[in-house]
């Protein structure tokens, strides 16, 4: 079947926590969205996910998260 990667983020990120220590989540803006930003929150890790504007205005990284 086929499904968009953004569906997997959440269980892989629980497969990965098992796995790993990782304090980034790393991600295109494929997988932008608030639900998606706040899990990464509650898991303790910082998104670093690109934002897609959607048809708005493109929010940019903060200059720390730029660096990362």
């Amino acid at each position: 079947a086929s499904m968009h990667d953004s569906r997997a983020a959440v269980p892989l990120s629980h497969i990965t926590k098992q796995r790993v220590t990782n304090l980034y989540d790393v991600m295109d803006a494929a997988y932008c969205s608030k639900e998606l930003h706040d899990h990464c929150r509650a898991l303790g890790h910082v998104p670093l996910i690109d934002h897609n504007p959607r048809g708005g205005e493109k929010e940019h990284f903060a200059p720390a998260d730029e660096v990362r």
